[in-house]
C-alpha cells in the first residue's frame, strides 16, 4: 500500500511568483482584502504622496505561509505600474467599498490614476 492510498492532499491556491504574477491581470479582481492588507494599502497610499515623511516611505510586511503577502505585493506592483483604471481594479475597489473601505477605495483611485 502506498501513502497516497491513505492520504489525500487537497491543494489550495498555489504560491504566486512575483515576476510572472505582475502579468496576471485577473489577480486584482479576485483579491480578497484582509484587515492586514487594508492597513498596508492605506500605508502605501500615504507613502507615495509628495509630502510623505521619509519614515512613511519604507514598509515591511510579514505573515505566515499562505497569508497573501505575495498576492498583495503583486497587487501593489500592478497598481504602481498600471494604475487602477482597469476593470479588474474596478472590481477590487468595489470589493473594498463593500467591506466598508470606500474612503480607501476612493483614495487609491485618486492616487493611482
Amino acid at each position: 500500500m502506498k501513502l497516497s492510498d491513505l492520504i489525500n492532499v487537497q491543494r489550495g491556491q498555489s504560491a504566486i511568483d512575483l515576476t510572472s504574477g505582475l502579468g496576471e491581470r485577473e489577480l486584482a479582481a479576485t483579491f480578497m482584502p484582509t484587515d492586514a492588507a487594508i492597513a498596508i494599502l492605506r500605508k502605501i497610499e500615504r507613502a507615495v504622496q509628495p509630502d510623505a515623511n521619509m519614515q512613511d516611505r519604507a514598509l515591511n510586511w510579514f505573515g505566515t505561509y499562505g497569508a497573501g503577502k505575495s498576492r498583495l505585493a503583486v497587487l501593489v506592483g500592478q497598481m504602481l505600474r498600471d494604475g487602477v483604471a482597469s476593470q479588474e481594479f474596478a472590481t477590487f475597489l468595489g470589493r473594498l467599498s463593500n467591506v466598508g473601505e470606500s474612503r480607501l477605495a476612493s483614495a487609491l483611485k485618486g492616487t493611482f490614476l
